[in-house]
């Protein structure tokens, strides 16, 4: 079982935490995050998405020739879990 995970936290609404498979392709790893952001820049007042702590391969990292890109739409706030103020 892998330990990274994306966290989102939409504006009014509790955090929910989904788990990526230790088994996932730097593919599957981009579209989980994707999909996250693209929740929270579709909900009215937007929201954050945090990654936890730990290396996320996605396409077009030094380890896959393959291209990629994470789009972050409006009112969204992505962050990784060592982010100043963030220590609980």
């Amino acid at each position: 079982m892998s330990d990274l995970s994306v966290t989102i936290q939409l504006y009014g609404t509790a955090a929910v935490t989904v788990g990526i498979a230790a088994t996932a392709t730097p593919e599957e790893t981009r579209d989980q995050i994707q999909m996250a952001l693209d929740q929270v820049a579709g909900h009215p007042g937007g929201g954050t998405v945090t990654l936890s702590a730990g290396t996320f391969l996605l396409p077009g990292s030094s380890m896959s020739g393959l291209p990629g890109v994470l789009r972050v739409g409006s009112n969204t706030t992505f962050k990784g879990a060592g982010d100043e103020g963030d220590a609980q």
